[in-house]
C-alpha cells in the first residue's frame, strides 16, 4: 500500500470514528471504493468519493431500534454531518453520487433515493427564494433587529423577535412536510403547504396583538367582525404570491391543521388548545422552538435526509454551494461577493431550470404558442398551470354536458352507459394504485387521489365532445370511435396525466400507464388529437404531451413486448419507406407547415381518431386525407449491388478495401479508431417497382411517418452542430438509417432511436473519405445539447440476450440506470434481466456493423452509390398562420388580427413587414423592389462531370445544367432532380 493509500484510509477512518459509523457498513464502503478505484480514475477529493460510497452503503440498509419497534435508515447519520464531516457541498454531493450510482450500478431504490432527495431539495430551495419577499410582505424585517441578549433564569423572557418568527415558521414548516412524505417533492402541494404556515403565524401574531412582529398597516389584517375569529390572510397571501386559494385551504385541512392538532395533543406545542392558537406567546414559545427542534432532529437521524435548516445558518453558502437568505446579510469584501456569484450560478444550474421547469422538445421548438406568463418562475409555472386546469373545468361536472349527451343519443343506447362504466373501472384503479405506497412513492391521502380523478373525468368528457363534435363536422362516423375501448382508455388515460402534470407530480410518466397497463404504442395515438381539439391547454402542457410523444417514438413503442411488432409482422411490405408515409409536398398542402404540426389550422385534415386504432385503413377517403396521388417511393428503395470481397480482421486489425477502409473503434481509448476492413456479406433487400405500389395507409405509417420526421430531426440538428452543411452527405445518412429500419427493425427491438441515428452518422462519414470523419466522442459531445439527450442512450445498449431459447426474454425500460460510467470503456455487463448490455460503440462493433456494412460500403464510391433517399421535408414554423405564396419567393401572407400585432422573431434578421390600413406605403414599396431583384437573378449554368471511376462511361452523360450554383451537386442527384421536374410537367 502506497502512502497516498495509507493517508487516505487514516482519513477515511477518522471520519467513519467522527460519524459512529459502524463496522459492517464501514467494511461495506471501503471495499466498494478499493473496487470502483481499480476500474476508473476517481479525480478529486478522495474523502468526498467515499462519502458518496458511505452513503450508498448507509441507504441500502436499515437497523432496527432498540425496542426493535421501529427500524432506522441511515444508520442513524444525516446526509448533513456526513457533508460537513468531508468538506462536500450539497450540489458537488449530487454531482457526484450520480457518478458514483453509474459506476457501481447502484441497487434501484437507492438511485430512487437519490433523485428524490434532490428533488426535495430543489423544491425546499425554490419555496425558500420565496420565503423572506413573502414573510416581510406581513412581517417586520428579521434581519432589522439585532442579536437577542441572553438573560438569566431569574429574569422574565422577552417576547421572540422576528428573526426568531423567521426561523421557527420555517422549522415548523419542514417538521410538517416530513411527517407527509406524499408531498414532500411535490412543488404545487408543498407551496401550498408553505402558505398555509405562513397564515397560521400571523393568525398568532396578530390574535396575540404582536403589534412587533407585524409590518405596519398589517395589525388588522384578516380580522372578523368577531373576536373569537382566527385572522386569515390566505386570499391576500394567494393573490399577491401565486397561491391557489381552494388548494392552499384544502392543505390547510387536511395537513396543517391535523397535525397542529396532534403537537398540541402530544404537548409538543402550547397555547390555546381550543383554537390553537397563542404559540408565539413569550411563556411558551421557547418551549415550542425547542419541541419543534427537536422532532425534526428525530426526523433526519431516523430517515437519513438532508437537514433543510441549513438554508437558516450563515454558512449554507459553502454547504450547499447557493446563496440563502439574500438581502439579510451584506457580503463584506469582494471575495465572499464572487463566490456568491459561483454560487448562484451553480444553483440556476443544478436546481432551478430543467428538474422543475420543462424542456421545450425538439418536435416543439417551431410551433409552440409565446409563454402565457410573462414572469416565469418554478412555483409560478406549477401554480399557473393548476389555475389553467381550474379555469377549463371551472362550471363542469363529472358526466357527460348536453352537447355530448346528445351525440351519444345518436348512436348506440347504451354508448353512455358503457363509457360511464369503463371510466368507474379505471378510475377504481387510478384511486388504488395513487394511494397506494411503493418502493418510489409513500403514498397520497384518499382526498388527494378523489381531487384528481375528478378533475381527470371533467376533462376527459370535455375533451371527448370537442374530438366528437369535430368528427362530425368533417361528416365522420362516431360509431366506431366510442366502440373502441382502447381509445376511451387511452383519453381518459391522457387527460389524469394532464392533471397529474399539472399539480407537479413526483409520480412522471409513465408512472400512468403502469397504473393501466396501457401500451405506449396505444396511449401516443391519442396526445395529437387532444393538441388539436382542445385550445385551452397551457403551453407547457403542450410541451409535455409533446416530450411523451417523442418518449414513445424513440423508445417505448420499440420494447419487444409491444404490438408494434405485430403490426409490422403484418404488414404486407414490412416496415414502410419514408416517402411512402410522407404528407404531399405539391399544391394540396400549405407552404410553411409541417407534417410534424398537431395545430388545428393544419390544411390537410388529421386521420379520423379512429383510423388511429384501426389498421388498415383503405377507405379512398382515408388515403385522400393521408396522402396525394401518384406512385409510391419504390424507386428510392437502395438497391443491392456486387461488392468486391476482403477479408475480415478483428477489432484492432488493419488492412486496404481498394483505396479506403472502413473504421471501427478500439477499445482501449474513446476518441482512438483504428482501421477496420469488413467483408460485404450478401444481404437480400426487397426490391419493388412504383408501378402498382399505393401509398401507405393504416396505423402503422401513421406512426412511422412520425418516427422518420422525428428521426430527421434529430439528425439534422446534429449534422448542423457538427458543421456537416453539405445536403449530399446529409442523405447519403438519412439513406442509411432509412435502410436501417425498413431491413433491420430488429435493431430497435428494446433500443433507442438516437443509438441508430448516431451509428448511421458516424459509418457513413467514416466511408466517405477523411474531410467528413467523424469519432464517436464529438457525436455524442454534440448529441448530449438537445434536449432530450440522456447518458443511458449511449452508456447501456443492449447487445444480445444471454436467456435461453427456452425462455422468454425479458423486457426492459428504457429508463433503467446504465450500467457503464462516465466514460466509454467498450465493455458489457449482463443485468439481471438477463441482458447483455454495453456502450455505444460496443454496439456498433458487434451488432450494428454487422449488419449494415455491406450496405454502407457502397457510399464509398459513386459507381457503387445506391439511390439516396430524399430528405423528409420539414417546413418552418407550422403553427404560423401565414402562407407563402410561391416556392420562388420569401413572401408570406397572413390574416390581420388584433391581437397579432407584437410577434417575437427568432431570426435575427428583422422581416420586411406591410399591414393593410396602418403600414405606410414605402414598406410596400421595400417588399415590391425585393420581389423583382429575386425575380431577375440570372440562372447560372455550369457543366458537372461525375467522379466515377468508370473510365468506359461515355463522360457526355454526365454532363447537366447545374441549377444552384452555390451548392455543389452529384450527378446522381441532378440526375433525379431532372426526371421529378419532368414527371411533374408531363
Amino acid at each position: 500500500m502506497t502512502e497516498v493509500n495509507q493517508e487516505i484510509e487514516e482519513d477515511y477512518r477518522s471520519l467513519c470514528a467522527e460519524l459512529n459509523m459502524d463496522e459492517e457498513t464501514q467494511k461495506e464502503a471501503w471495499k466498494a471504493y478499493v473496487k470502483t478505484k481499480q476500474i476508473y480514475t476517481l479525480e478529486g477529493n478522495q474523502l468526498h468519493w467515499l462519502a458518496c460510497s458511505l452513503y450508498a452503503a448507509c441507504r441500502s440498509t436499515s437497523i432496527p431500534t432498540v425496542g426493535k419497534q421501529t427500524r432506522v435508515e441511515g444508520n442513524g447519520v444525516s446526509l448533513t454531518r456526513l457533508l460537513r464531516n468531508c468538506s462536500l457541498s450539497l450540489i458537488e454531493f449530487f454531482d457526484k453520487a450520480r457518478k458514483w450510482a453509474d459506476m457501481n450500478n447502484l441497487k434501484k431504490t437507492v438511485v430512487e433515493k437519490i433523485e428524490k432527495l434532490k428533488r426535495n431539495f430543489a423544491v425546499s430551495h425554490v419555496i425558500f427564494k420565496k420565503y423572506h419577499p413573502i414573510f416581510t410582505d406581513f412581517f417586520q424585517d428579521p434581519g432589522s433587529g439585532g442579536p437577542r441578549v441572553k438573560t438569566s433564569r431569574k429574569q422574565k423572557r422577552p417576547p421572540c423577535s422576528p428573526g426568531e418568527v423567521f426561523d421557527f415558521t420555517w422549522t415548523l414548516y419542514i417538521r410538517i412536510k416530513s411527517e407527509f412524505p406524499g408531498i414532500s417533492d411535490d412543488l404545487v402541494n408543498s407551496y401550498h403547504l408553505f402558505l398555509s404556515c405562513i397564515d397560521y403565524i400571523f393568525a398568532n401574531a396578530a390574535k396575540g396583538k404582536r403589534k412587533d412582529l407585524l409590518k405596519p398597516g398589517f395589525e388588522e389584517e384578516g380580522q372578523s367582525e368577531d373576536e373569537n375569529a382566527i385572522p386569515c390572510i390566505l386570499d391576500r397571501l394567494c393573490e399577491k404570491h401565486d397561491g391557489i386559494p381552494n388548494e392552499v385551504k384544502s392543505i390547510r385541512e387536511h395537513y396543517l391543521k391535523h397535525y397542529i392538532k396532534k403537537l398540541f395533543d402530544e404537548n409538543f406545542l402550547k397555547g390555546d388548545e381550543e383554537t390553537l392558537c397563542g404559540i408565539l406567546d413569550k411563556d411558551v414559545f421557547e418551549t415550542n422552538f425547542k419541541n419543534i427542534r427537536k422532532e425534526y432532529e428525530m426526523y433526519v437521524l431516523n430517515i437519513g435526509e438532508y437537514d433543510e435548516r441549513v438554508f437558516l445558518d450563515e454558512d449554507a453558502t459553502v454547504e450547499i454551494g447557493t446563496p440563502t437568505k439574500m438581502n439579510i446579510a451584506t457580503p463584506k469584501d469582494a471575495e465572499l461577493t464572487e463566490k456568491i456569484g459561483v454560487a448562484r450560478r451553480n444553483l440556476a444550474e443544478e436546481f432551478s431550470g430543467a428538474s422543475l421547469i420543462p424542456s421545450t422538445p425538439l418536435s416543439g421548438r417551431h410551433y409552440l404558442r409565446a409563454r402565457e406568463q410573462q414572469f416565469v418562475t418554478p412555483i409560478s409555472t406549477a401554480t399557473y398551470l393548476v389555475s389553467r386546469l381550474n379555469k377549463m373545468l371551472a362550471g363542469r361536472k363529472c358526466e357527460p354536458g348536453t352537447e355530448l349527451l346528445a351525440i351519444f343519443n345518436k348512436c348506440s343506447p347504451t354508448t353512455k352507459d358503457n363509457i360511464k362504466e369503463r371510466i368507474n373501472v379505471l378510475g377504481s384503479k387510478f384511486k388504488e394504485r395513487y394511494t397506494a405506497p411503493s418502493d418510489s412513492h409513500p403514498g397520497s391521502h384518499a382526498s388527494f387521489a378523489l381531487m384528481r380523478l375528478r378533475m381527470g373525468e371533467i376533462l376527459f368528457y370535455r375533451v371527448l365532445e370537442k374530438i366528437l363534435m369535430s368528427e362530425q363536422r368533417l361528416s365522420k362516423s362516431i360509431g366506431m370511435v366510442l366502440e373502441q375501448e382502447a381509445f376511451v382508455q387511452a383519453l381518459f388515460t391522457a387527460c389524469l396525466e394532464i392533471v397529474i402534470f399539472s399539480y407537479n407530480s413526483q409520480r412522471t410518466f409513465p408512472w400512468i400507464l403502469e397504473t393501466f397497463q396501457l401500451e405506449a404504442y396505444q396511449f401516443y395515438k391519442v396526445i395529437e388529437i387532444i393538441i388539436r381539439n382542445e385550445d385551452g391547454l397551457a403551453r407547457d402542457v403542450v410541451k409535455h404531451l409533446q416530450r411523451i410523444e417523442e418518449q414513445v417514438l424513440e423508445s417505448r413503442a420499440w420494447v419487444a413486448s409491444s404490438t408494434l411488432w405485430e403490426a409490422i409482422s403484418k404488414s404486407e411490405f414490412g416496415v414502410p419507406s419514408c416517402e411512402d408515409v410522407s404528407l404531399p409536398v405539391n399544391g394540396n398542402t400549405v407552404p410553411g407547415q409541417s407534417p410534424l404540426s398537431h395545430h388545428r389550422s393544419f390544411t390537410i385534415r388529421s386521420p379520423i381518431a379512429g383510423d388511429r386504432f384501426k389498421s388498415p385503413v383503405v377507405t379512398a377517403l382515408a388515403r385522400r386525407q393521408l396522402f396525394s396521388g401518384g406512385g409510391g417511393g419504390a424507386d428510392m428503395l437502395p438497391s443491392t449491388s456486387e461488392s468486391s470481397s476482403a477479408q475480415l480482421f478483428s477489432a484492432g486489425g488493419e488492412a486496404a478495401i481498394g483505396s479506403s477502409t472502413l473504421l471501427s473503434i478500439v477499445p482501449s481509448s474513446p476518441a482512438s479508431s483504428q482501421a477496420l476492413t469488413l467483408s460485404p456479406l450478401p444481404v437480400p433487400v426487397q426490391q419493388t417497382s412504383s408501378a402498382g405500389k399505393s401509398k401507405r395507409t393504416g396505423s402503422l405509417p401513421l406512426f412511422m411517418r412520425k418516427v422518420y420526421n422525428l428521426a430527421h430531426l434529430r439528425l439534422e440538428t446534429l449534422c448542423t452542430s457538427m458543421q456537416l452543411m453539405d445536403e449530399e452527405i446529409r442523405r447519403k445518412i438519412w439513406t442509411c438509417f432509412e435502410h436501417t429500419l425498413m431491413n433491420h427493425s430488429d435493431l430497435m427491438k428494446d433500443r433507442h432511436l438516437d443509438q441508430l441515428v448516431m451509428c448511421s452518422l458516424y459509418i457513413v462519414c467514416k466511408v466517405s473519405g477523411p474531410e467528413n470523419n467523424k469519432n464517436f466522442t464529438d457525436i455524442m459531445r454534440h448529441y448530449r445539447n438537445q434536449p432530450q439527450a440522456a447518458s443511458h442512450v449511449y452508456r447501456s445498449v443492449l447487445l444480445k440476450s444471454v436467456a435461453t431459447s427456452g425462455i422468454p426474454e425479458i423486457t426492459r425500460e428504457p429508463s433503467q440506470p446504465p450500467p457503464t460510467p462516465t466514460r466509454m470503456a467498450n465493455t458489457s455487463t449482463v443485468g439481471t434481466d438477463g441482458m447483455e448490455r454495453g456502450d455505444l460503440i460496443k454496439f456498433y462493433n458487434t451488432v450494428y456493423m454487422e449488419k449494415m456494412k455491406e450496405f454502407a460500403l457502397k457510399f464509398q464510391k459513386q459507381s457503387s452509390l445506391p439511390p439516396l433517399s430524399p430528405l423528409p421535408v420539414l417546413r418552418a414554423n407550422p403553427a404560423s398562420p401565414c402562407r407563402k405564396v410561391s416556392e420562388n419567393y420569401s413572401l408570406y401572407i397572413r390574416a390581420l388580427k388584433p391581437n397579432s400585432t407584437n410577434i417575437n422573431y427568432s431570426s435575427p434578421k428583422k422581416p420586411m413587414l406591410y399591414s393593410f390600413s396602418s403600414s405606410p406605403a414605402k414598406d410596400l414599396d421595400a417588399i415590391n423592389e425585393m420581389v423583382r431583384k429575386e425575380g431577375c437573378k440570372k440562372v447560372g449554368k455550369r457543366l458537372l462531370v461525375d467522379e466515377s471511376d468508370q473510365p468506359d462511361e461515355d463522360e457526355s452523360e454526365h454532363k447537366l445544367l447545374r441549377l444552384e450554383p452555390d451548392h455543389p451537386r452529384g450527378a446522381n442527384k441532378m440526375i433525379e432532380l431532372l426526371i421529378g421536374e419532368r414527371s411533374l410537367k408531363i
